[in-house]
């Protein structure tokens, strides 16, 4: 039942990683796992933890509106799930490197 209640996780993160308010508490309570344990069977299976995940997903979703709209930053990173440009910004570079603009700007 570990390896359904990964791909479950995972599937669950995809659907919800625009909310802002998905936290690891949030999931967890939803498969009624502690975080502890969500995080640690999570990290086993997958290599990275839940929240690594999300942000993964977060970015690449970015990324997608990033190369095909001409929203802002700003709009582009509430629309992925951030409260904030500031932290989007912050993630979006932890995991790529590059900021959405820098981005954006080497897509095209």
């Amino acid at each position: 039942s570990g390896k359904l209640a990964v791909q479950r996780v995972m599937a669950y993160i995809r659907e919800h990683y625009s909310d802002p308010e998905l936290s690891m508490a949030a999931i967890a309570e939803s498969f009624d796992l502690s975080t502890t344990r969500l995080s640690l069977s999570f990290k086993n299976r997958m290599g990275m933890t839940p929240s690594e995940y999300l942000t993964l997903i977060r970015c690449e979703r970015a990324k997608g509106l990033l190369e095909t709209t001409e929203l802002t930053i700003r709009e582009i990173g509430t629309r992925v799930g951030y409260y904030d440009a500031g932290s989007f910004i912050r993630r979006f570079k932890q995991v790529t490197g590059e900021t959405p603009l820098q981005y954006r700007k080497n897509q095209k």
